[in-house]
């Protein structure tokens, strides 16, 4: 598969990425074998899949320490993509240093909100998310579920 460029970025992701919202049991998705979970992600690796896009509230974060264990010792082939379920600046980090310990890695490469708060001024998650990437816990920032008005 031919790499893309995320615009913006440094990241090179695969045109196909491996969703793990469903690699774990939760509300919506039956359990899989742990067994069967790590071989689907070492068989995406291996047919050239690169970005993996999981989140915190994917099963309480089973589903980030399931990736961090089928990837560990290929860390530097894959582009990781998670997501906190807090806006709340001080949540937030929180969260992501959970995320960082639960995927085995030293740094996130694509950190996204994954709703838009009414709640939090996108400001006060911006400059939390700004202090993550100055600090080199994160690459990059993005955004998901955002509607043309949150945009």
């Amino acid at each position: 598969m031919t790499p893309n460029l995320i615009p913006g970025t440094e990241l090179h992701i695969s045109p196909i990425a491996f969703g793990c919202m469903s690699i774990v049991e939760s509300q919506t998705y039956p359990a899989l074998a742990r067994e069967q979970a790590i071989g689907a992600i070492r068989a995406a690796l291996d047919h050239g899949v690169t970005l993996f896009d999981t989140a915190r509230a994917y099963a309480d974060g089973k589903s980030e320490e399931l990736l961090g264990e089928a990837l560990q010792g290929d860390r530097e082939r894959v582009v990781l993509a998670t997501k906190p379920s807090k806006n709340d600046p001080k949540q937030l980090t929180e969260q992501c240093h959970e995320s960082l310990r639960l995927l085995r890695t030293d740094y996130i490469d694509l950190y996204q909100i994954h709703w838009p708060s009414r709640d939090v001024p996108f400001e006060a998650t911006a400059r939390a998310l700004e202090d993550l990437r100055d600090a080199g816990k994160i690459r990059a920032i993005g955004v998901c579920n955002f509607g043309p008005k949150d945009l």
